[in-house]
């Protein structure tokens, strides 16, 4: 167990190394549908009580064509109704608000989340090489590595998969709860590894282990699969993902990771269905708004 200690001093040792964040110089594209402010929903449904109670005055017809529409609003005291034009307004404001924290802030974590997140994603792939676990970066995190970035400034944890262990993931929590790290199994088939216990994972730096199973197809293939069922390449073929490739990591200058043998095409798979090239960064405003409501950028 000296070995997982050792991933734990580094993940309070590396701190100084790791300053500021890396800012893509690559233009940042927006999803050009089903992606909206929610603030401006929020201020519609407001406004739209506020509207009909009003108008509910003015009208005489209203209530023949519509009485349990007038019945409801005419429900709705005084007192309601001002607290629903408040919120309006707060809503109006805060539609500002994010707009900004999207196009010029670009959804970003804090500084110290940033970083934080870098270190555990580092004290977890020492850990897994000290114990020959081999281990390769996926989903976003393959994405940055790929594109030659260290993380997105929007990220909010890093994602890495291994093959499932034949003994289960009992021993490898154990060995990152004893190197000082929290880790817990995760209903989609992965862990989840915060910096301290108790850490909640929605506003906490974090990695999530991937787990994949080897299978045997029919026709003799082999492939890796997930149980999780909200990614797009659920069975990917063997000779995707070995023989593991070495490269290097703009997070951890001078260290090499590891990435699929056709990462490429890994990426492409499972994120070909985003707006222009996968190889183009993008965030969501649905996603920035978890990032803004879960506090990620006061951590």
């Amino acid at each position: 167990m000296a070995a997982a200690r050792s991933a734990g001093d580094m993940l309070l040792s590396l701190r100084p190394i790791v300053s500021g964040r890396e800012r893509d110089s690559t233009a940042m594209t927006v999803k050009a549908y089903a992606d909206h402010n929610p603030f401006l929903f929020f201020a519609g449904v407001f406004g739209a009580v506020v509207v009909a109670k009003r108008r509910l005055r003015r009208s005489h017809g209203l209530g023949a064509r519509c009485p349990s529409v007038v019945t409801a609003l005419a429900a709705i005291p005084p007192v309601v109704v001002k607290a629903l034009l408040l919120l309006m307004w707060l809503s109006i404001a805060w539609f500002f608000v994010f707009e900004a924290y999207y196009s010029v802030y670009r959804c970003a974590v804090s500084a110290r989340y940033h970083d934080e997140t870098i270190l555990i994603a580092r004290s977890v792939i020492t850990l897994l090489e000290e114990h020959n676990v081999p281990y390769w970066m996926d989903y976003a995190t393959l994405l940055a590595v790929i594109r030659g970035q260290s993380i997105n400034e929007w990220d909010h944890d890093t994602d890495i998969s291994i093959v499932f262990p034949d003994d289960g993931p009992a021993a490898l929590i154990a060995a990152i709860n004893a190197a000082g790290m929290y880790a817990v199994w995760d209903d989609r088939d992965a862990i989840q590894i915060m910096p301290y216990e108790g850490a909640n994972p929605l506003n906490s730096p974090h990695m999530d282990i991937w787990f994949w199973r080897e299978e045997k197809l029919a026709d003799g293939s082999r492939v890796v699969s997930t149980a999780y069922d909200d990614v797009a390449y659920r069975k990917r073929a063997w000779d995707d993902i070995f023989p593991l490739k070495a490269v290097a990591w703009k997070a951890w200058p001078g260290h090499d990771i590891y990435i699929p043998a056709d990462a490429h095409g890994v990426s492409q798979k499972e994120f070909g269905a985003w707006p222009g090239s996968y190889m183009t960064p993008v965030v969501y405003k649905g996603d920035c708004f978890h990032n803004w409501f879960q506090r990620r950028w006061l951590y």
